[in-house]
């Protein structure tokens, strides 16, 4: 609602009760991922698709697609207080579906550097720290 609000003033539009739609008042998880350095190629890695899995008892790690994906604007960096790039990928994801046990998995283009060798991945899973989570 907060970023609606901002974008109605910039354009010094009024934004009122009225304007405030259904699905802006959903909470949701944004998750900002940025390029990371290719492990074994000189390019950078993109960010090729972003999902959540949470346990389930009867379908095992179910991925959950994001309720919607967009490329980062110039006020997610500046949001986020991260260095602006290019390739950067914002994916939304209902809070409902935020449980303990969730992980972000995010696929790459090329396989990206880890902390040592056998931490590079192409597919990489960060879990879900859902005590963070303001």
């Amino acid at each position: 609602m907060v970023l609606a609000a901002l974008a109605a003033q910039k354009e010094r539009k009024s934004f009122g009760s009225a304007d405030v739609a259904p699905e802006i008042l959903a909470p949701e998880l944004h998750v900002l991922v940025l390029p990371q350095t290719a492990a074994y190629d000189p390019v950078p890695a993109i960010v090729q698709a972003v999902t959540m899995t949470a346990w389930n008892a009867t379908a095992g790690h179910a991925p959950l697609q994001p309720l919607s994906t967009s490329a980062a604007t110039k006020e997610h960096y500046v949001l986020y207080d991260v260095g602006q790039g290019n390739g950067a990928i914002v994916a939304s994801f209902p809070m409902t579906a935020v449980v303990a046990g969730s992980d972000i998995r995010v696929v790459f283009s090329h396989v990206i550097r880890g902390s040592s060798a056998l931490t590079n991945c192409p597919e990489c899973a960060v879990p879900l720290g859902v005590t963070r989570i303001r």
